[in-house]
């Protein structure tokens, strides 16, 4: 199993924190990027990737006393959106992978979950505890949150990335598991989706018209970091 971390972006709508990288985001004395890579300690993950661009060097340097991180820089992360860093870390990765945002926080137990779940199909983590979540970072949820239709029989996903409604039973949380079986399969769709303009939501909404995916239902501790009020939420609510 390896990881693929995703840190090409700026993170401007945290510039009051006067962040180089959005995942250096501190929490309680550690940035954002090591607890997401203490994580990995002590599981069955065998190589980390971390796709950077936006001060690559500055990034590089904070982790510095992680010689576990193979870093890879995607030169065209100002033109370019994170589907492209996908495919970036994709192409590096020879196992079943774990693709993961770096401006997202959850507990090792996710991963020992996506472990444990069935390898052979693609799947994602949901989080149905979601608007509590949404509560606490101060988010209107049809303003903020995307829609997930997920099929109730054999949870498979059908549909994601509309608006949030009455109806919407989780939210998407910025992991993917891609087995290796389907490492070429995602790279080629991609590649057809004109991927260097394509949101990973957009996507993944292509992808699940083409080939199952799974969904993974979860109430795992999640937070996401997309502003100042998110930041601030955190503080105040978990420290």
């Amino acid at each position: 199993m390896n990881i693929i971390f995703l840190a090409a972006g700026k993170g401007s709508r945290l510039s009051k924190l006067n962040l180089k990288n959005k995942c250096l985001i501190n929490i309680k004395k550690k940035t954002l990027i090591e607890r997401l890579l203490k994580n990995t300690s002590d599981s069955k993950i065998k190589n980390i990737f971390l796709v950077t661009g936006h001060n690559h060097v500055n990034l590089k340097k904070k982790l510095n006393n992680h010689p576990e991180v193979n870093f890879i820089y995607n030169r065209y992360y100002q033109s370019r959106d994170m589907l492209y860093s996908l495919v970036l870390g994709l192409k590096q990765s020879n196992d079943d992978t774990i693709i993961s945002y770096t401006d997202i926080l959850y507990k090792k137990n996710l991963i020992s979950r996506i472990l444990k779940f069935d390898r052979k199909k693609i799947f994602i983590p949901v989080l149905t505890s979601w608007k509590k979540i949404w509560k606490i970072r101060k988010k209107i949820h049809k303003d903020d949150a995307e829609d997930i239709r997920i099929k109730k029989l054999n949870s498979q996903l059908l549909e994601i990335g509309g608006k949030a409604d009455s109806k919407t039973i989780a939210q998407y949380m910025g992991i993917i598991f891609i087995p290796k079986s389907k490492k070429k399969f995602v790279i080629n769709e991609a590649l057809k989706s004109k991927y260097k303009k394509t949101q990973i939501t957009q996507f993944l909404n292509y992808l699940c018209k083409k080939e199952k995916i799974v969904t993974l239902k979860t109430k795992s501790f999640w937070y996401e970091f997309d502003d100042i009020e998110d930041f601030n939420g955190y503080n105040k609510n978990y420290n």
